[in-house]
């Protein structure tokens, strides 16, 4: 791992209020620049998500994994929510 490499949790978007891809890394500079550039095939690029809109710094890997799956279930929960609602949410 580089010196200046972080690990994160991170959230990415296509656009204001469109999809967003959540996900944890152990450089947080270098996946960002995979994301913008296209460089891994998925999720995140098949739906546009370049833009950094989100990030939380953790000591180790186990914590931003935890985090990221409390944030993921959060998400979930939400869009649950608002479809028995009636509300639209993708």
């Amino acid at each position: 791992m580089r010196d200046d490499a972080v690990i994160a949790v991170y959230i990415m978007a296509n656009f204001r209020n469109g999809t967003i891809y959540t996900g944890v890394t152990s450089d947080l500079l270098q996946r960002v620049w995979r994301h913008r550039t296209g460089a891994t095939p998925g999720f995140a690029s098949e739906h546009g998500c370049k833009t950094l809109v989100w990030y939380e710094q953790h000591e180790n890997m186990i914590e931003a994994i935890g985090r990221e799956k409390a944030l993921k279930k959060c998400c979930l929960l939400y869009t649950s929510d608002a479809a028995d609602e009636g509300l639209g949410v993708d």
